[in-house]
Protein backbone atom coordinates (compact mmCIF):
# COMPACT_ATOMS: atom_id res chain seq x y z
CA UNK A 1 0.00 0.00 0.00
CA UNK A 2 2.64 2.32 0.70
CA UNK A 3 4.57 1.38 -2.78
CA UNK A 4 1.13 2.74 -4.01
CA UNK A 5 0.51 5.64 -2.18
CA UNK A 6 4.11 7.21 -2.84
CA UNK A 7 3.57 6.49 -6.79
CA UNK A 8 0.12 8.01 -7.49
CA UNK A 9 -0.65 11.17 -5.12
CA UNK A 10 -3.52 11.51 -7.33
CA UNK A 11 -4.84 8.90 -5.47
CA UNK A 12 -7.33 9.24 -2.35
CA UNK A 13 -6.91 5.61 -0.90
CA UNK A 14 -9.59 4.90 1.71
CA UNK A 15 -9.91 2.08 4.30
CA UNK A 16 -13.14 0.77 5.51
CA UNK A 17 -12.81 -1.18 8.80
CA UNK A 18 -15.96 -3.11 10.05
CA UNK A 19 -14.29 -4.60 12.75
CA UNK A 20 -14.02 -1.60 15.63
CA UNK A 21 -12.16 1.34 16.15
CA UNK A 22 -9.37 -0.52 17.85
CA UNK A 23 -8.66 -2.45 14.56
CA UNK A 24 -8.60 0.27 12.49
CA UNK A 25 -6.24 2.34 14.73
CA UNK A 26 -4.11 -0.52 14.45
CA UNK A 27 -4.16 -1.29 10.87
CA UNK A 28 -4.17 2.38 10.14
CA UNK A 29 -0.23 2.55 12.36
CA UNK A 30 0.95 -0.32 10.48
CA UNK A 31 0.03 0.43 6.62
CA UNK A 32 -2.15 3.33 5.93
CA UNK A 33 0.31 6.18 6.17
CA UNK A 34 -1.72 8.86 3.79
CA UNK A 35 -4.72 6.69 3.90
CA UNK A 36 -8.59 7.89 5.30
CA UNK A 37 -9.69 4.95 7.08
CA UNK A 38 -13.10 5.21 8.09
CA UNK A 39 -14.88 2.72 10.73
CA UNK A 40 -18.45 1.65 10.21
CA UNK A 41 -20.63 -0.55 12.20
CA UNK A 42 -22.82 -3.86 10.81
CA UNK A 43 -25.61 -1.79 9.98
CA UNK A 44 -23.58 1.10 8.05
CA UNK A 45 -21.93 -1.08 6.05
CA UNK A 46 -21.07 -0.34 2.32
CA UNK A 47 -24.35 -0.75 -0.27
CA UNK A 48 -21.75 -1.76 -3.14
CA UNK A 49 -19.83 -4.68 -3.30
CA UNK A 50 -16.39 -4.82 -1.26
CA UNK A 51 -14.13 -7.11 0.23
CA UNK A 52 -10.57 -7.63 2.33
CA UNK A 53 -8.00 -5.14 0.96
CA UNK A 54 -6.01 -8.59 0.61
CA UNK A 55 -8.75 -10.38 -1.60
CA UNK A 56 -8.58 -7.42 -3.62
CA UNK A 57 -9.67 -3.68 -3.93
CA UNK A 58 -12.17 -1.83 -4.91
CA UNK A 59 -11.24 1.40 -7.39
CA UNK A 60 -13.62 4.28 -8.38
CA UNK A 61 -12.59 7.13 -10.23
CA UNK A 62 -12.24 10.76 -9.85
CA UNK A 63 -16.14 11.17 -10.96
CA UNK A 64 -17.53 8.60 -8.60
CA UNK A 65 -17.68 5.43 -11.26
CA UNK A 66 -16.22 2.06 -10.43
CA UNK A 67 -13.02 1.32 -12.27
CA UNK A 68 -13.24 -2.32 -10.57
CA UNK A 69 -15.04 -3.35 -7.53
CA UNK A 70 -12.73 -6.18 -7.09
CA UNK A 71 -9.12 -5.49 -8.52
CA UNK A 72 -6.93 -9.29 -8.40
CA UNK A 73 -6.46 -10.48 -5.12
CA UNK A 74 -2.88 -10.65 -3.56
CA UNK A 75 -4.03 -13.96 -1.76
CA UNK A 76 -4.32 -15.69 -5.53
CA UNK A 77 -1.69 -13.69 -7.78
CA UNK A 78 1.30 -12.83 -4.43
CA UNK A 79 2.71 -9.53 -6.04
CA UNK A 80 1.34 -9.68 -9.25
CA UNK A 81 -1.86 -7.78 -7.27
CA UNK A 82 -0.16 -4.35 -6.56
CA UNK A 83 0.54 -4.42 -10.74
CA UNK A 84 -2.98 -5.00 -11.52
CA UNK A 85 -4.04 -1.81 -8.78
CA UNK A 86 -0.91 -0.12 -10.56
CA UNK A 87 -2.64 -0.61 -13.75
CA UNK A 88 -6.34 0.41 -13.04
CA UNK A 89 -5.26 3.24 -11.11
CA UNK A 90 -3.02 4.55 -13.99
CA UNK A 91 -6.41 3.97 -16.13
CA UNK A 92 -8.60 5.78 -13.80
CA UNK A 93 -6.32 8.80 -13.36
CA UNK A 94 -6.13 9.09 -17.24
CA UNK A 95 -9.43 8.52 -17.60
CA UNK A 96 -8.87 5.60 -19.69
CA UNK A 97 -10.98 2.12 -19.73
CA UNK A 98 -8.95 -0.29 -17.74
Amino acid sequence: MEYLQGRHDDVVFACVCVEGLGVARQFSLAYLNAATNAVVDQQDLPRFPAQLGCSGFVIVDASGKFVTTKSSAFLDVGEDAFYDVERLLGSASKGAAP
